[in-house]
């Protein structure tokens, strides 16, 4: 049977389970749950062996009725791991964290940013939850998902050049190594209107020449 330590400090409560077998397993291991007095909660995990195959990993109140989960009977568990959980998630902004609505205008724009500095690769979650003091409204809550991959944003198409080809039109441009696809947009007029025609993953897209589509512009995507 393992032990468990607590430690309160100044905005701190930690909570360390030592040596603290699985059910129905011998094997001990050793973690911490730390709940600070900003709202954060982190769990920090040191020595983890044996069956962890099926390991999950959340907070929820006192009644079971809110919660927010991070692994579900998956292998997630290792030595080393910290999770953190924070009412106001580092990554994420708001333009406004309060306001009024003035009578009759009905809506205020808020803007929501994610910001990638620091951050490991992965998906971070997160609900931005509205309130009002209006008794016919409910609260709303929005869900935030940012995913950090290491992809590298492409450059802009170079050397983008048109040929006739029988009835057809040819457009081309040099290839970009960062580029999964291209879109293909087109107008009628140099400073008009343009409109996705298609997506291709070439460097080149063929179609039958029209009037319509006498100009044209090719965005890299990733």
């Amino acid at each position: 049977m393992g032990t468990v330590h607590f430690k309160a400090t100044a905005g701190k409560f930690t909570v360390q389970f030592t040596g603290w077998p699985k059910y129905s397993t011998t094997n001990g291991t050793t973690f911490q749950m730390v709940i600070n007095s900003n709202g954060n909660i982190e769990f920090f995990y040191n020595n983890m062996t044996g069956g962890l195959n099926d390991c999950t990993v959340g907070i929820e109140n006192a009644n079971g009725t809110i919660g927010t989960l991070v692994a579900y009977n998956s292998v997630y568990l290792k030595n080393g791991l910290a999770v953190k959980f924070s009412p106001t998630p580092e990554w994420l902004s708001l333009s406004s964290t309060s306001g009024t609505v003035a009578s009759g205008k009905g809506y205020v724009n808020i803007g929501a940013t994610c910001n990638s500095t620091g951050l490991e690769l992965g998906t971070y979650n997160a609900n931005i939850t509205i309130t009002s003091n209006d008794p016919d409204e409910t609260a709303k809550v929005i869900p935030v998902t940012f995913t950090v991959t290491n992809t590298s944003t492409p450059d802009v198409p170079s050397n983008v050049t048109t040929a006739v080809s029988g009835s057809n039109i040819v457009i081309s441009w040099d290839a970009d190594a960062k580029a999964t696809s291209y879109d293909i947009y087109s107008s009628a007029e140099p400073y008009g209107t343009y409109t996705l025609v298609t997506n291709v993953t070439t460097n080149a897209y063929t179609t039958p020449y029209t009037a319509s589509r006498k100009f044209w512009y090719i965005k890299a995507k990733n």
